[in-house]
């Protein structure tokens, strides 16, 4: 999937999450409206540096409430880094196991 394409999509998930969230959050429709547009925003904070100012100053104000949120976030992205690493150990030793069999003489 390209880049564009990726980022179509996240924009397409995140509008579509932030209109289901505010549409659940009118008083009389049950339903957790806020959280569902708080995914929506988190969707975005790759995309928008504006979004990601305003969270850091909001996560800088109310520490109590983000501390959750950002012990997941490392979370995955620490397991997202050991497995991008693992791919690339692997790929770089089938790289030289390659080299190897390429200059092993034919006999």
């Amino acid at each position: 999937m390209t880049v564009l394409a990726k980022r179509v999509a996240r924009w397409a998930a995140a509008i579509v999450l932030l209109v289901a969230g505010l549409l659940l959050s009118v008083p009389g429709i049950p339903g957790p409206g806020l959280l569902i547009a708080l995914f929506g925003l988190f969707l975005l904070l790759p995309e928008s540096r504006w979004l990601r100012k305003k969270y850091v100053g909001f996560k800088r104000r109310h520490p109590r409430l983000f501390t959750p949120i950002e012990r997941h976030r490392w979370r995955a992205r620490t397991k997202r880094m050991e497995r991008l690493a693992r791919l690339h150990w692997l790929d770089r030793r089938e790289r030289l196991e390659a080299l190897e069999a390429q200059e092993a003489p034919a006999d």
